[in-house]
């Protein structure tokens, strides 16, 4: 009886360990995924941009900046997991200066954004900046761009899915989160995490063409998860969808390598895309 109880114990224990370390999920996400910076309430945005406050569904007020060049073409630039938007500034101005507008959306707990950011939040924040878009903006799917880079792609191949957009942009994106934690070395917890983030299982629910660009000297998304992310993508290459791969580039200087010819390629597929 006595070796009985003890294996009962054990199980419990190891039960319990494994609904608190299930349970643990949302914290685990959070803690590999999002280092936001803050922004203090007085900082002022660039002159050239109009500072709006987003209202989300679920009560977060959202700090996002309007680049306005008077287009009918709207490109909702979405960013990565580090910083805040003020980073993207020179960023939006470069694709503003591509002849369409520019909203670019600081997520939740980043910037002067209110709350903490989540996955299921940020996908929350992104859906009110589209909305935003389409309602008090008053833009059709087919006039909106969304340009996500890293993290953001997760965000821009969510919201995507089942809409008439105009095209994605997605910079060094990734496949899964749990093909992150595996380059991270932590893929022996993917049985606890579930599938955050989970675009390559998205793709094929978006009717968008896209526009992939990746460095394949990426030390933080490794090239590779871009290309699983493309091959998983529908449509016809070339036709539909297009990658891009830049030799040397690493995760964050892929304008700059890259540079002019980066801007170009984003300009050239938004002007492909609005011909055919």
């Amino acid at each position: 009886m006595q070796g009985r109880e003890l294996i009962r114990t054990r199980w419990c224990l190891l039960i319990g360990v494994l609904l608190m370390i299930s349970g643990c999920r949302d914290a685990m996400v959070n803690a590999f995924a999002f280092y936001p910076e803050r922004l203090p309430p007085e900082a002022a945005a660039p002159s050239d941009a109009e500072e709006l406050i987003l209202n989300t569904p679920d009560g977060e007020q959202l700090q996002a900046l309007w680049f306005d060049t008077q287009s009918d073409r709207t490109v909702l630039y979405l960013h990565g997991n580090a910083g805040h938007l003020f980073y993207r500034i020179d960023d939006a101005r470069k694709i503003a200066a591509t002849g369409v507008n520019v909203l670019l959306l600081s997520y939740r707990g980043y910037g002067k954004s209110s709350g903490s950011p989540s996955e299921q939040g940020l996908y929350t924040d992104a859906q009110t900046a589209l909305d935003y878009l389409l309602t008090e903006r008053g833009f059709k799917e087919q006039d909106l761009f969304i340009y996500g880079r890293s993290l953001g792609s997760a965000m821009a191949v969510h919201i995507a899915q089942h809409r008439q957009l105009a095209g994605l942009v997605l910079v060094t994106p990734f496949s899964s989160g749990n093909d992150m934690a595996k380059v991270m070395g932590m893929g022996w917890l993917n049985w606890a995490l579930g599938s955050p983030l989970d675009s390559i299982h998205k793709v094929p629910n978006v009717p968008a063409p896209a526009l992939f660009i990746h460095g394949d000297a990426d030390d933080i998304v490794p090239f590779a998860l871009g290309q699983k992310l493309y091959d998983a993508y529908p449509g016809a290459e070339n036709s539909h969808k297009r990658f891009i791969a830049v030799p040397g580039a690493d995760h964050n200087d892929l304008s700059v390598i890259a540079y002019p010819d980066y801007w170009y390629w984003i300009e050239a597929f938004m002007a492909e895309v609005r011909e055919s």
